[in-house]
């Protein structure tokens, strides 16, 4: 880590298009999504239920690129974390996924983990629900 709190996450072409994928950045699992040449990240564990949203999928709804958690198919917007559906209902519930900065240089994804505040997935990250939630 970089003392400005950036870490390298992984080499941008690790990442699939319109899929997810999983690092480990202090003691978080961080799902990491790219669309063209945007890359976002969100915590990896879903604040429904702790589903592993990087093994969901990429859509649009309403306009908005987002991740499907595939337990329950609660619905993310990747730019801003924000539940913008369950199931097959579209809806904004007001509730946000936390969220991640990214920035991609020369080719590498680094990540700055967002300790701001409180957020429903938090409650996936204690060492009880660590041991729990070890999913590849």
């Amino acid at each position: 880590m970089a003392e400005d709190g950036w870490h390298l996450a992984c080499e941008a072409t690790a990442i699939p298009e319109k899929k997810g994928f999983k690092v480990r950045i202090e003691d978080r699992d961080i799902a990491l999504f790219r669309d063209g040449d945007h890359v976002f990240a969100l915590d990896a564990r879903c604040y429904h239920a702790g589903g592993p949203l990087h093994m969901g999928d990429i859509e649009d709804v309403a306009g908005k690129t987002c991740i499907r958690c595939p337990w329950h198919h609660y619905k993310f917007a990747v730019g801003t974390g924000e539940c913008v559906g369950m199931g097959r209902i579209t809806t904004n519930t007001g509730v946000k996924q936390r969220r991640h900065r990214v920035k991609v240089e020369d080719g590498k994804v680094f990540v700055k983990v967002n300790t701001s505040g409180a957020f429903p997935s938090d409650r996936y990250y204690t060492p009880q629900m660590e041991r729990l939630f070890r999913i590849p």
